[in-house]
């Protein structure tokens, strides 16, 4: 149980240092980012700025959540 402990936290600390690298970068980064590329390497999809730098730790720290949680069960 103390390694599930140890791993919830250190998934929580790199969600929360992703979200802190992230809105340090909102400046820099355009207002579509691109997320996906297709194998000619020409971007063939776009996210809204925001959605990247709240959208992305948000999903990691919900994932890590129901692992923890279905860890626990």
């Amino acid at each position: 149980m103390k390694s599930a402990k140890t791993h919830a936290v250190a998934s929580v600390v790199l969600c929360t240092l992703t979200l802190a690298v992230t809105l340090a970068a909102r400046d820099a980064l355009p207002e579509q980012v691109p997320m996906q590329w297709g194998l000619t390497g020409e971007a063939s999809s776009f996210w809204p700025r925001d959605a990247v730098v709240f959208g992305v730790p948000a999903i990691a720290l919900l994932a890590t959540a129901a692992i923890v949680f279905l860890g626990t069960r």
